[in-house]
């Protein structure tokens, strides 16, 4: 059950909202959001369809959402963005803007996940800018009106931690994904738009600054692409290529979309797209591991759908999930975290056969092809994977058979001679691992907790309220909260065998 979703009757909207309570803004303010005209009659003509008995709203503090007014089964489709309106690969490869094609063609030179992450992110970024300038450069614009619903500047996520964000970080999950990022993205930025001279000269020019310069007419600053990548990050969903049909005609896809051609000559295992309308969703997750909804390419449509996988409610606002993140990734890709805990929440260790094991070259290589190197720390426990990885560690020369192996990769783990000894040293492992991590962080849960109620009492004192350092102390106490519960845990020298 779907319907073009009629936007343009923005009286009828508000007078639903006051009817079901739900707290909305003034009228005037939606002209300067989502729900202007302009970009309700694009999503029309473009046929982005929402299901019957959900709808685009304003809850408080200006953030928007969906909301249903009736219950939404199980399994429904949420909304359709037929291909023509998505921004995407092939968005930028047939983009009127030829000058800058040469530019887009970057994306597909990668090589591992985060850099091919971040080259579509940017080039998803510079189409966005782009569009701003295309009318007046002589071109057609393609999503103008979509552009132009995006106040970049306002967007505020990892990219704009200050250096007192960083050092409340310091020590963190976090911190390291922070960094992972900035650093991607300000090495991209240079690359384009040159590099600074220290001494205060005019920036280095590149072959790429060129072109874009002829583009914008000027230097593009770093807060504009920083405005640019955040509307991007906290906006775009991700398909596994696997997931998207193969561009020439088969038995199984009897249709050619030769849209989809540049994205099979590339690098990407991970295609990201920006989908208008479905951006609209709010993110929430219950359960650990478990999605709350499903994002697929349908062939039959030539578009890509939102599944909900849980009931909703009438009168109530519905979510998706954007991937199961922890709030490290939340606070970095999106600017906001879940509290008072994340279910998705863990701490990695790499761990690897120790040195001087005799054994340690067929356990290398086996867990190399297992792909296994890291031990994944949840609020309830380590992983199955976590425990397969650790048990191929300290597994001994007597226990190395075939068989046992085969059983201990299928996480059937059978009594060992000694499980008892088996427990414990997996224990105290686990336990000497969040004591490091826990004091290099370099600050205690007490002093976390005293600078929360400092900066509540500021907050209440002043009326200012930084959300980032907020969430940024919030982060690093609840990665303290599961070190500490796994240092209490693995404290005694009780243990269970662990049910697979």
């Amino acid at each position: 059950r779907f319907s073009v979703f009629p936007m343009n009757q923005r009286a009828c909207l508000l007078c639903f909202l006051f009817l079901v309570g739900v707290p909305v803004t003034s009228p005037a303010l939606l002209n300067d959001h989502y729900l202007s005209k302009n970009f309700a009659d694009w999503l029309n003509s473009h046929k982005v369809r929402f299901h019957d008995d959900v709808m685009p709203v304003i809850y408080e503090e200006f953030a928007f959402g969906i909301h249903s007014n009736k219950a939404v089964a199980r399994e429904s489709t949420l909304v359709e963005v037929p291909m023509q309106a998505s921004i995407g690969p092939h968005t930028l490869e047939r983009s009127p803007i030829t000058l800058l094609r040469p530019v887009w063609k970057s994306m597909y030179t990668c090589n591992t996940g985060t850099e091919c992450a971040t080259n579509q992110i940017a080039n998803l970024a510079l189409f966005l800018l782009a569009e701003k300038f295309a009318e007046h450069k002589g071109y057609k614009s393609t999503h103008l009106s979509y552009v132009d619903s995006i106040q970049f500047l306002k967007c505020q996520n990892g990219l704009h931690f200050t250096a007192r964000h960083m050092r409340v970080l310091q020590g963190s999950v976090a911190a390291n994904i922070v960094n992972t990022y900035n650093t991607s993205f300000n090495k991209i930025y240079d690359n384009w738009f040159g590099f600074d001279d220290p001494f205060g000269g005019p920036p280095t020019e590149t072959e790429t600054s060129k072109i874009l310069l002829a583009y914008f007419g000027r230097r593009i600053f770093w807060t504009e692409f920083a405005g640019a990548l955040c509307a991007v990050m906290t906006r775009v969903f991700g398909m596994p290529r696997d997931q998207l049909p193969d561009p020439k005609p088969s038995s199984q896809h009897p249709f050619f979309l030769p849209w989809i051609e540049g994205i099979n000559d590339g690098n990407l295992n991970l295609v990201l797209f920006l989908l208008p309308g479905g951006d609209l969703f709010n993110h929430k997750q219950f359960e650990k591991n478990v999605p709350i909804s499903s994002f697929k390419f349908d062939i039959l449509r030539d578009a890509f759908v939102l599944h909900n996988k849980m009931q909703w409610k009438a009168d109530q606002q519905v979510y998706i999930d954007y991937g199961l993140k922890t709030n490290s990734h939340l606070l970095m890709q999106y600017g906001f975290i879940l509290t008072p805990s994340n279910p998705q929440d863990s701490v990695k260790f790499p761990f690897r056969p120790l040195e001087g094991d005799p054994n340690q070259n067929w356990k290398r290589g086996l867990l190399s092809a297992m792909q296994l190197s890291n031990i994944k720390l949840y609020h309830d426990g380590i992983d199955l994977d976590s425990e397969i990885l650790m048990r191929v560690v300290f597994t001994g020369p007597e226990e190395a058979s075939a068989w046992h192996i085969q059983n201990l990769l299928r996480g059937n783990f059978k009594p060992t001679q000694d499980e008892q000894l088996m427990q414990n040293v997996m224990g105290q492992t686990l336990r000497k691992l969040c004591l490091a991590r826990i004091r290099a962080q370099g600050t205690s849960m007490q002093e976390d907790m005293q600078l929360l109620r400092q900066l509540e009492k500021r907050q209440k004192a002043t009326g200012k309220f930084d959300y980032f350092l907020i969430s940024a102390v919030t982060v690093r106490l609840q990665e303290k909260i599961l070190l500490a519960k796994c240092i209490e845990t693995y404290s005694e020298r009780r243990y269970t065998v662990p049910e697979p």
